[in-house]
């Protein structure tokens, strides 16, 4: 059987052919950021398929791991057993850790936690049972008996070493 023609287009006319009513205008600019971004998303060379975007990962652990290496210098021991650190700050209020890890050595100290601002005076509160006006009573006591240091009785001192 021999192979069927392909049919003959119909003559064209002059009412025939549509035209296009619309008329598109490039805006350079933004096919430029557009060409831009397809580039930093794509994950091979040209013809490697597209992702939405670039998986970050996190590396908080090896921060952590760099953080030890640079504390291992200093000959930090841990102290066991601490229950609580204060710090208070120049505008009054104060970093709280609870249960931190604390490591000394060399008059440098490491405090590591979770901590929470409060204001200082929400630290003095454990301190409200006492009676203020009896610690005013024994401090005058002391006063009185001379227990209590005074601008005269402490040394002058130049540096840490060395007493006058």
């Amino acid at each position: 059987m021999p192979p069927k023609a392909a049919p003959k287009p119909a003559p064209k006319t002059e009412g025939s052919e549509k035209k296009s009513t619309h008329t598109y205008e490039v805006n350079h600019e933004k096919l430029e950021k557009l060409k831009k971004a397809a580039e930093m998303v794509r994950t091979g060379g040209k013809g490697t398929p597209r992702r939405k975007f670039k998986a970050i990962r996190k590396t908080s652990t090896a921060d952590d791991v760099k953080v030890q290496q640079a504390l291992r210098k200093f000959n930090l021991n841990k102290i066991p057993d601490v229950s609580e650190v204060n710090f208070i700050l120049e505008n009054g209020n104060a970093m709280s850790f609870d249960r931190p890890a604390v490591q000394a050595g060399g008059g440098t100290f490491v405090i590591a936690g979770k901590y929470t601002e409060k204001s200082a005076a929400e630290l003095a509160n454990p301190i409200e049972n006492v009676d203020l006006q009896k610690l005013k009573e024994m401090y005058e006591q002391l006063q009185k008996q001379g227990a209590l240091p005074t601008d005269s009785n402490i040394p002058d001192v130049d540096t840490f070493e060395t007493v006058n």
